[in-house]
């Protein structure tokens, strides 16, 4: 692979510093960054400290091509992007991730961050609601499947049919009894809601799914980098 240039080796060896970031930029430098400009040195500056210092990101570089005078260097980019101020679960958490979009032209973003858990569903959930402040409020449906067969269309008409025709029958697609329905507990897929009091900064969420032995804890935040 062609040798970074020198200004991209300095900056991508800086990307914890701020001050060293900010000198590899000469003071006319124009950064684009997601369709977005940020112009001259003030702009850079709160560029870096939000989405490089601040995000803590980390880049390993992939490609250097030269192009005459120019040189274009492809990197793969990681980094902690998880700005939701949400509790974290850490119980034998096995994959995590995190992301953060901007809009264009604006420093207002959205944040959002997965956690994935071979814990039990029921603990998480009340994990959760012993983390959370007051005020906020949870929704559980513990099998969404089973939910989704039940309100179906078909099983909503064949009811009706079947009332009009003769009040003892059973529809040919209703839920089997009690005893019989449903998979496994571990194999239902069951979603708790978590939404914060009216009006609370930022529209903060958080999702709790488990599926297939797994539970994913999904949290989401807007926010502003002024």
């Amino acid at each position: 692979m062609t040798p970074l240039p020198s200004d991209s080796l300095s900056f991508e060896k800086a990307l914890a510093d701020l001050e060293r970031i900010l000198r590899t930029f000469t003071a006319d430098a124009i950064v684009n960054d997601a369709r977005r400009e940020f112009v001259g040195p003030d702009e850079i500056r709160r560029w870096v400290a939000h989405e490089i210092v601040g995000d803590r990101v980390s880049m390993e570089v992939t490609e250097v091509v030269s192009r005459g005078a120019e040189s274009v260097v492809r990197a793969r980019y990681d980094g902690t992007y998880d700005k939701t101020g949400l509790p974290r679960y850490a119980q034998s958490v096995s994959t995590t991730g995190s992301t953060l979009s901007h809009d264009i032209g604006s420093t207002a973003y959205h944040t959002t961050a997965a956690i994935i858990t071979s814990s039990r569903f029921e603990d998480v959930v009340e994990w959760y609601k012993a983390q959370l402040p007051s005020g906020w409020n949870v929704q559980v449906v513990g099998n969404v499947g089973a939910l989704a067969q039940q309100v179906s269309i078909g099983n909503i008409l064949s009811t009706l049919t079947a009332a009009t025709q003769n009040k003892d029958a059973t529809p040919s697609n209703a839920l089997p009894s009690k005893a019989s329905a449903g998979a496994p507990p571990g194999n239902a897929l069951s979603v708790a809601m978590f939404s914060p009091p009216a009006n609370s900064l930022g529209d903060p969420s958080i999702m709790i799914q488990q599926s297939n032995h797994t539970v994913e804890i999904t949290m989401s935040r807007n926010g502003s980098d002024q």
